[in-house]
């Protein structure tokens, strides 16, 4: 299920993932294991970010994602894509992603697990940022908006980390 929602009057893509890449919670913690924290020092404790910042083009167990991501945009936009960076994060209890927009004509975002009040998205009014709209997250959620679309994530209270794979991309001209 594809929902287009637009807002003021930007718009931002939904995508219901369930059921296709259940595999990928176990890979994210292969991913975990095998790669440096990348998270500046003040933060290392609340947010795992790998050093790879490939993923999806480097680890071949998230290949079915990326060919998935590129057909969505390519069927949406009627364009081909380089998904020029991707990465795992893992948010820890007290954790938060901070307002932010991405250098990249699309950004994107697959959360991998989700637990309960680990947080919500706030897409922001590019307009107004302090108006947003809160999307409530759940695992296997895919979330496609324009790069310079502000958003952030709410705090993380639960005990889990909330386990997300933020992607960016441009149009290949």
């Amino acid at each position: 299920m594809v929902n287009k929602i637009n807002i003021f009057p930007q718009f931002f893509y939904e995508i219901d993932c369930r059921g296709k890449f259940p595999y990928l919670l176990e890979e994210s913690y292969k991913v975990k294991s095998k790669y440096k924290n990348s998270t500046p020092l003040l933060q290392k404790d609340l947010i795992y970010a790998s050093e790879n910042n490939n993923i999806l083009n480097e680890i071949p167990s998230f290949f079915p994602l990326k060919s998935f991501i590129q057909s969505f945009i390519f069927n949406t936009y009627k364009r081909k894509i380089n998904i020029f960076s991707s990465w795992i994060n893992f948010s820890y209890k007290y954790s938060f992603q901070d307002f932010h927009i991405h250098p990249a004509d699309l950004v994107g975002v697959y959360y991998i697990d989700i637990p309960p009040k680990s947080g919500n998205l706030l897409i922001h009014n590019k307009s107004n940022p302090l108006h947003s709209l809160d999307i409530s997250l759940y695992s296997e959620l895919m979330i496609i908006c324009e790069g310079d679309q502000p958003h952030s994530v709410e705090q993380n209270f639960n005990d889990t980390p909330r386990i997300a794979l933020p992607f960016n991309i441009n149009f290949i001209k």
